[in-house]
Parts: C-alpha cells; structure tokens; sequence
C-alpha cells in the first residue's frame, strides 16, 4: 500500500501551489466562488472511482480543461494536476489500484479546509 503521509502531503503541496480554492476575481457577493469548484475535483475523484487509468484521468481532466466555467475553469491548475498524476502520483502509486482514488479523497479534503481560510463557497449552490 501506498503510504499515505505521502499522498496527503502532494495533495496539500498541490493546493498551496495553485490555490484553486481562493475566489475567482471580479465577484461582487460577501462569500465568494471559489477558481474550481468542489464539484470539479469530485468529477475527478468519480472517475478514479469508476476504475479510469491515469492516462484516463488525464483525458479527462482536459476534456474538462476545454470546458471553461463549466468544467474545469483554471488551464494552469488542471494542467499542473495532470503532470503530478503521472509525474509524482503514478510512481508512488505502482499496483496499488487505490492510491489515485485516495490521493484526490486527501486533496478534496484539504481543499475543503482551504475554502473555509479563504472564505469561498466549498460547494456550488
């Protein structure tokens, strides 16, 4: 099994680099949206969960990517998700088929934690 230290921490190194969870600019409402939505992290959570490969997942996430506000809203942070996938993830992930899945549960989570600092909805309404 993958250790899990190490899955928490990439997913918190992730987010501190990319701060998908600060508000998008030019919003005017007391609590703000935050750059992706929490509903676009779980999307890609789903389809660990449905068995996807990385290379799946990557596909994904730039099907996503192309999508704008409706999927996947911010190119850099999508973009830097899929190289530490296969990059970092992949690796330390070798057979054991969980590891993605848990290693986007951790980021979804801090994620969550991130939200509530940065005073942005976690979840669309």
């Amino acid at each position: 099994m993958t250790d899990t230290a190490t899955l928490i921490q990439r997913a918190e190194d992730y987010l501190a680099k990319n701060k998908i969870f600060e508000a998008r600019p030019n919003q005017r409402k007391r609590v703000k949206d935050p750059v992706v939505a929490a509903t676009s992290l779980e999307d890609v959570r789903a389809a660990a969960e449905s068995g996807a490969t990385i290379p799946e997942l990557a596909n994904f996430l730039r099907h996503q990517m192309s999508r704008g506000r409706d999927g996947w809203p911010h190119r850099k942070s999508g973009d830097a998700l899929v190289r530490m996938l296969e990059k970092d993830i992949a690796p330390l992930a070798g057979d054991d088929a969980t590891a993605v899945e848990r290693f986007l549960g951790y980021l979804i989570r801090h994620y969550h934690y991130r939200c509530l600092g940065a005073g942005t909805h976690a979840r669309d309404r």
